[in-house]
């Protein structure tokens, strides 16, 4: 007779980027792992160490400008195998870059002519580049979620708490000490790192506290819609007040949990 009863688990999803994780995995497992926690990757081919690049592109106007971008090194695959034997991960998958990109640009640049990117603005003007980045991100941090939620089905697992990281510390970020996944601080709420705050709720009226997407951990159906901003980025698209920074990764991700009453906590 089969079991119905249904394993109680925890999950961390690291999504994106590899970069320097030798330096940070054990950490990582020091200050979140225990027995009651599995791993999910999905990550670029790329390491994604970052090289400041100048390039010109051209705009859907046809006028050109002048962008400074931080290019993935050439030849700076990862090492699959290794990540494997460090993490332990249940699940991991690996995405082409470069493939990816090509397959997006064109979609980007029709945003651009549909005004939904300004192009022309006077203070950090945008454009299709900055879409195709964002759309890039929260395209991985979706498929770190589907991983879990494939692993659940085909286990019987539920999980309870769910916490996103990221493999490499940027400016001043940590892996928190979680001495409980209990903990009763993400009961009810998604909890952040107190590092590189956004000050959204001073740029937007309807945000009400400062935000950061290095780091997030709280209860399933939170989680839920957090990693679901992949899906709903279209929802935003006239949602932006604060226009010089329309599109940037923290503006979205608080915008859309605050339109879904969707609390966050700073740690």
């Amino acid at each position: 007779m089969k079991n119905l009863s249904t394993n109680k688990r925890n999950a961390v999803i690291l999504t994106g980027f590899m970069r320097n994780y030798e330096h940070t995995v054990e950490n990582l497992k020091a200050s979140m792992i225990d027995d009651s926690v599995d791993i999910f990757i999905a990550a670029w081919d790329y390491r994604g160490v970052k090289k400041l690049n100048k390039r010109i592109i051209k705009l859907t106007d046809g006028t050109e400008r002048s962008i400074m971008l931080k290019d993935c090194e050439n030849n700076s695959k990862i090492n699959v195998d290794d990540i494997i034997e460090r993490y332990a991960p249940k699940l991991v998958k690996v995405f082409d870059l470069d493939l990816f990109e090509v397959s997006i640009e064109q979609y980007a640049k029709i945003v651009e002519t549909s005004d939904l990117i300004d192009i022309h603005a006077k203070i950090k003007p945008k454009n299709y580049m900055t879409l195709m980045r964002r759309y890039s991100m929260f395209y991985m941090s979706y498929q770190g979620w589907k991983l879990m939620t494939q692993y659940a089905d085909e286990n019987n697992i539920k999980y309870e708490n769910v916490a996103k990281v990221r493999a490499d510390f940027d400016k001043g970020g940590y892996y928190p000490r979680i001495e409980s996944w209990n903990d009763k601080r993400w009961k009810h709420n998604i909890c952040i790192g107190n590092w590189n705050l956004q000050i959204y709720d001073q740029l937007d009226s309807r945000i009400n506290r400062p935000f950061q997407d290095h780091f997030a951990i709280g209860p399933y159906d939170k989680m839920d819609v957090y990693f679901n901003m992949f899906n709903n980025l279209f929802n935003l698209s006239r949602e932006f007040e604060y226009k010089s920074k329309m599109w940037h990764g923290e503006y979205c991700l608080s915008l859309w949990l605050t339109k879904n009453d969707v609390e966050w906590k700073i740690l």
